[in-house]
């Protein structure tokens, strides 16, 4: 293996701003004795990922395609048609949002592809991109990097607190117990499937990275045919192929009708986040073969599938279905579709609450993987207790198992094995089911998980995006700026898109409060909950990290009188972070500087 390195030693670059100091370099004879002293540092961990385990592009597609498609396809259209009272204003609506995904998913590709940033050892000031897992949270620390750890600890609080999967582990376990025909189940026992849904996610990827890749793939596949059937069947009943439609909301009255600002606002605010995803890919960069090029080829192909098969398939539920029965169907568009084209109550009971379960766990088991990859990324910056545990990456059960069995092998044996070593994020797996139990188990039954999701969309997606866009927009026009030539992918219009998308977040980050005193009943969504709750826990969860940046920052360090000396060095093969060592400790101020503990990886 190492005869066919190349022999490229690299630096990143950091912004003046950045304490924390970073390596990059190629494997080598050095890089060998690297990981050997770093296997020897009691305050080290490595990571690894080879380049036969990275993903390919069919499974980053998969990666997207999984998280976009969720349960919300089965329900949403009825709000949109009744928050805007318009069939037409209802799929422009559609084909707005898809454009807006497109817009946000450059925005997302020229970070993800440009940061972090590494200088050729040897090579002068010439800048490379080696992409990095972590997502939103590589970008914030490059963006922001003062105050020092301000944006890792606010952007850390947030994701572990609504980055996991309880909102649709609890849509899986009522689609489930309503398929199995279990009428009116207890509280418990839908949190009971719950639970047990998000702890096999969890243990599949611990046990076996490979096969859950695979279920991600397969589960993937499903939904784009599940799609694919109802458009087929829709447009079926809108040619007369069905006896049974004989009306559909086309044919109910092409109507523009007039809808409050509040009704346009939730109707946008539903179609974004049923779009929500596309940047899904961004939070396993390290884990992605030729990140480059393959990123660029599956997320464009994986938007431009979902945006077509989400136009189809609300074109499909409006030819079959009448708009008076499309309003009033509300979450159940979907039931009312299946009995309406394939009759009787069969489908609509049983088969499709089967589907939509299908749907919800491949959010489940994606959402897991990728979810896992963030909070290991935040642990391994030393903000969070027992960082070294949640960001370590271990040997999966299958890898144990088969070096147990290899031990016992004689030699003659040991010589036809093959073992593919792989490794999984154990300890952030474990955190990631804590907090999906927590949120599981805590709240009372109803729109509540609705609003963890609602919550996640709000901090995530709008603020966290608005930061993004007005982060990257910096950093093309500060004095100086050389980001533009060094960028990695280059957006068709330079910072139109990111204008775009920052005008876009601010107006989702207002349009909840404009619903503040919309009367119970008018509620379009989650109507036990006032709309301006959500918005105002998201907002809320930013003062938060910032009240927790102050601990760890500076009471932490005056009372334990140590102070965190932090160094990640990436060991790139062909350009591919292959290996990762991170050294992060709390010394005595003064005993280690930095660069001492530099020459200590050294």
């Amino acid at each position: 293996m190492l005869k066919s390195l190349s022999p490229t030693i690299m630096t990143p670059h950091r912004n003046h701003n950045q304490q924390t100091e970073e390596l990059g370099l190629a494997l080598d004879a050095e890089d060998v004795e690297l990981l050997r002293e770093a296997e020897e540092n009691p305050d080290a961990l490595v990571t690894e990922t080879p380049n036969d385990q990275k993903l390919k592009t069919f499974s980053v597609i998969c990666i997207i395609v999984n998280r976009m498609i969720g349960s919300g396809v089965f329900s949403t259209p009825s709000t949109i048609v009744r928050a805007t009272d318009s069939v037409p204003v209802a799929l422009i609506f559609w084909i707005i949002g898809s454009l807006i995904t497109f817009i946000a998913l450059c925005v997302y590709l020229e970070l993800g592809l440009s940061i972090p940033k590494y200088k050729l050892r040897g090579g002068g000031d010439r800048m490379v991109s080696v992409p990095r897992s972590g997502g939103e949270k590589n970008y914030l620390e490059y963006m922001f990097p003062k105050p020092h750890y301000l944006a890792t600890c606010v952007y850390a609080i947030i994701f572990i607190c609504v980055g996991n999967t309880a909102g649709n582990a609890i849509t899986f376990a009522q689609n489930f117990l309503q398929m199995i025909n279990v009428d009116q189940p207890k509280p418990a026992v839908i949190r009971g499937v719950a639970i047990g849904i998000i702890t096999l996610a969890c243990l599949l990827h611990t046990a076996w990275r490979a096969a859950g890749i695979a279920v991600n793939n397969f589960l993937a596949t499903i939904k784009v045919a599940i799609l694919l059937v109802i458009i087929c069947a829709g447009f079926a009943a809108y040619g007369g192929a069905i006896p049974a439609v004989t009306e559909n909301s086309f044919h109910s009255g092409v109507t523009w009708e007039r809808s409050n600002t509040y009704g346009y606002a939730e109707a946008f605010l539903a179609v974004i986040f049923s779009y929500s995803g596309c940047m899904n890919a961004n939070y396993v960069l390290s884990e992605v073969h030729k990140p480059q090029k393959t990123l660029k080829k599956g997320a464009f192909t994986a938007v431009g599938l979902v945006s077509l098969l989400y136009i189809l398939t609300n074109a499909a539920y409006f030819a079959a279905v009448p708009k008076d029965d499309l309003v009033n169907a509300g979450a159940q568009v979907a039931v009312k579709f299946f009995q309406t084209v394939f009759g009787g109550h069969v489908a609509a009971e049983r088969v499709l609450p089967g589907l939509i379960a299908l749907s919800s766990l491949g959010n489940i088991v994606v959402v897991t993987f990728v979810a896992s990859r963030v909070k290991a990324e935040i642990a391994k910056e030393g903000v969070i207790p027992f960082s070294r545990f949640f960001a370590a990456n271990t040997p999966t059960l299958l890898t144990r198992f088969f070096r147990r069995k290899a031990a016992r092998m004689d030699d003659d044996d040991q010589q036809h094995f093959h073992l593919q070593a792989e490794q999984a994020p154990a300890g952030a797996l474990l955190l990631h089911w804590i907090f999906s139990m927590i949120i599981i188990v805590s709240p009372p039954m109803g729109d509540t998980y609705d609003f963890f999701v609602n919550l996640y969309s709000y901090t995530i997606n709008c603020w966290i995006g608005f930061f993004l866009a007005a982060g990257l927009l910096y950093l093309r026009f500060k004095p100086h700026s050389t980001w533009v030539g060094e960028s990695s992918f280059k957006p068709w219009g330079g910072p139109t898109m990111t204008i775009i998308y920052l005008i876009f977040n601010a107006f989702l980050i207002a349009a909840p409060w404009t619903g503040a005193d919309i009367e119970k009943e008018k509620r379009l969504s989650i109507s036990s909950i006032p709309p301006y709750v959500f918005p105002t826990v998201g907002t809320g969860l930013f003062v938060v990290g910032a009240l927790y940046w102050v601990l760890f920052r500076y009471v932490w360090p005056k009372v334990y009188k140590r102070e965190l000396h932090q160094t990640r060095i990436p060991i790139l093969l062909d350009g591919v972070q292959v290996h990762e060592i991170v050294i992060c400790s709390w010394v005595v101020p003064g005993m280690l500087g930095p660069e001492e503990a530099e020459m200590k990886a050294w």
